[in-house]
Order: C-alpha cells, then structure tokens, then sequence
C-alpha cells in the first residue's frame, strides 16, 4: 500500500515538473508604448530635444536617407522548444526635418510586415582567402630530420 502511494506520488511529480518546461512563456521586449506620450509629439512643432524628453532613446536611428528615429515594440510568445511566435509588433518611425523639427509620424504594426527571401549566395572576400596564411605558415613544424647533422659551410671554410 506504501509503494503504491510512492509511486502514485513519484509519477504525479514527474508529470508536473515535465509540464512546466512546456508552459507558454509571453516575453515583451523593446520600447513599451504609451499612447499618450505618442499623441504629444506634433509635426513640424515638436523638436528632436522635445521627443527625446517625451520618449526617451529610440531603439534604432537611420544611418543613411532622412534622420529617422524608430520605437519598436515586440511581443513573443514560446512554448518549449518551439520557434516564438510573434503576437505583436509595433514601430513608431519619426522622422526629423533639416531644423530637427518632426517632419512625420508613422506608425506601423504585424499587419504591416513582410516576409523577406534571403538568398544564400555568400560574396567572396579578401579575409576569407587563406592561401597567404598558408603560404607564410603551411611549414610551420615541418623540418627534415638530417636538419641537425648537417654541417653548414661557411665563407671561410671556402
């Protein structure tokens, strides 16, 4: 009666821990958004400074093309060993004009989003050509064996 409890216990527990490992884990990550903050960003009135303070950092500045900040905002949810699903995404780009005054507010969410084709062609480059490390290191630890008893000859014994 005993063992028979232990072991009612015993795979109770072990269902339980291995059913946790599954549970559906949501993980926010990025700018958290406040809809109140956004609505006090105005074009062509607020500044870079103005939306700095409101905002605060952006999550990604343009490099090249308009000065542009963007606000993004993800929402993933996981289960076990699964790839994350996404739930919800949301980017605000603002993008400043020459007198660093907004000159746009876009807003973007999943709805928006495309699936991108990578192309698995790989562009050669001068690092990954190692035919010159080769050359300057393929005898490394390379020596004859006769290397020692060789006698080397000198000018002055000619």
């Amino acid at each position: 009666m005993l063992t028979h409890y232990k072991t009612t216990i015993f795979t109770l527990l072990s269902i339980i821990i291995c059913t946790t490992g599954c549970a559906r884990t949501i993980r926010q990550k990025g700018y958290t958004f406040n809809q109140a903050h956004i609505e006090q960003i105005k074009p062509h009135i607020s500044s870079k400074d103005t939306v700095f303070e409101i905002l605060g950092s952006p999550s990604v500045e343009s490099s090249f093309g308009d000065d542009t900040w963007f606000y993004i905002s993800t929402k993933r949810a996981s289960l076990a060993f699964f790839a994350p699903k996404i739930l919800e995404q949301q980017i605000v780009s603002i993008e400043f004009g020459p007198d660093n005054l907004v000159k746009k507010i876009d807003k973007y969410t999943l709805d928006h989003a495309q699936t991108l084709a990578f192309s698995k062609d790989k562009t050669p480059t001068a690092g990954d050509d190692d035919r010159l490390v080769k050359k300057l290191f393929g005898n490394m630890g390379r020596f004859n064996k006769d290397s020692k008893n060789r006698k080397v000859s000198s000018s002055k014994n000619q």
